[in-house]
């Protein structure tokens, strides 16, 4: 479970000033381990926040967990032979490289998932279900069976079929590699070495990034009822323009913009 991310200090760019005041107090984000809503306005740093919890949590460019075993990232000088980051250092020099600000996870090491629109574009499905990179082997049997669905329906029906999924999504990292040459399992070996570091005792956690934002109105609510059903296994932090978003009781809003959030309530 994700219990709370402060930001420390930051700088201009993908972060507004809506998230990160420059000069002021470190400000602290907590999270339940029920429905996390993140709600603002276009540009308030929302995605951004979900990124930067992301990438403390280890997650890489394969949406679904760590970056495991990508020698080219986690490498100093891959072609030079000086070794690699500490899964730390390679944590801090993604965060340096996106021009996030510095900010410090209250996480137990559990088991997290980071969903976005983009995994249902049926142009890059394939690539997201059936790459060697992708450490998530759970999904892989799965690509056929999602681009035959995204074949025949809309992008938002699609996200509702694959919402139906994620209660059965694993909850458990992968086992370290085996059957690698030594420069992949090295870096396999940092992440692993990292991961047991963490006590690995709490929920798993869900990072959902607008999946609703092509749903019609009555799938929407759907999805929220869904998205309160997934509470029963997972801990859900996500970001919604949704009006549900904002009509939805017992859960913890997380508004970057109190007077929007206030405004909208009000409507």
């Amino acid at each position: 479970m994700i219990k709370s991310i402060t930001i420390q200090k930051g700088c201009r760019g993908q972060f507004t000033n809506k998230l990160y005041i420059r000069g002021g107090n470190p400000r602290t984000f907590e999270f339940t381990d029920g429905v996390n809503i993140i709600t603002g306005r276009n540009g308030s740093g929302k995605s951004v926040l979900l990124k930067i919890i992301k990438t403390l949590c280890g997650i890489g460019k394969d949406y679904t967990h760590a970056v495991m075993a990508r020698p080219m990232d986690i490498s100093k000088e891959f072609f030079s032979g000086e070794g690699y980051y500490t899964f730390p250092e390679y944590i801090k020099k993604n965060l340096d490289k996106k021009g996030y600000p510095e900010a410090n996870l209250d996480w137990d090491g559990s088991f997290v998932h980071y969903l976005t629109p983009e995994r249902f574009n049926p142009k890059n499905l394939w690539d997201i279900f059936n790459s060697p990179k992708l450490g998530g082997q759970e999904l892989l049997g799965m690509g056929e069976v999602m681009l035959q669905f995204m074949d025949n329906r809309s992008a938002g029906e699609g996200g509702i079929y694959l919402l139906g999924k994620l209660l059965n999504l694993t909850q458990k990292y992968p086992a370290p590699i085996k059957n690698m040459n030594d420069v992949w399992r090295k870096a396999d070996n940092i992440f692993h070495e990292w991961l047991n570091s963490m006590p690995k005792d709490g929920k798993p956690t869900l990072l959902i990034d607008e999946l609703d934002d092509r749903l019609d109105l009555d799938n929407q609510k759907g999805y929220w009822d869904y998205i309160t059903h997934l509470t029963k296994a997972w801990q859900v932090i996500v970001v919604s323009h949704s009006y549900f978003a904002f009509k939805l009781k017992n859960v913890n809003h997380i508004p970057l913009n109190r007077t929007y959030f206030n405004k909208i309530k009000n409507i």
